[in-house]
């Protein structure tokens, strides 16, 4: 007796290359979508820094002693506040090689807090030098 050729695939040989193939797809629409998630993170966390690096260029140019809070816009949708608090007792500069300087100084610590449109406050702190000239010089 001889056997008859065989050609092609069988239906359930097919449904089973579906069913594969669809376990597959699925996989990787899968892995795309977590991909998808975690770029949109670290855009948001690059958005974070960008911000906070622009608000302390921005912060590192005032005298906390001198301003010690305020509110500066950056952009039409972004501001900057800030409250500095002195962290040492006002004290006398010191004049190089010896003596007293021009400035009275006091350390100060800045909160400060990015706002920008639409997303959430961002805060930071640092701690800065403030300063003011002594007596009349």
């Amino acid at each position: 007796m001889r056997r008859g050729r065989h050609n092609g695939f069988s239906a359930l040989e097919a449904v089973i290359a579906v069913i594969i193939l669809g376990l597959a797809l699925s996989a990787l629409l899968s892995w795309r979508m977590d991909l998808a998630r975690r770029q949109d993170r670290v855009s948001a966390l690059q958005g974070d820094a960008t911000a906070q690096r622009n608000a302390l260029l921005v912060l590192r140019e005032i005298n906390p002693m001198a301003t010690p809070e305020g509110v500066l816009d950056l952009s039409a949708q972004t501001r900057v506040t800030w409250r500095a608090t002195a962290v040492t007792d006002r004290a006398r500069s010191m004049a190089y090689p010896a003596g007293d300087g021009a400035f009275d100084v006091a350390l100060y610590r800045i909160d400060a807090t990015v706002n920008r449109a639409g997303e959430a406050p961002i805060g930071f702190s640092f701690e800065r030098l403030g300063w003011t000239p002594r007596d009349g010089r």
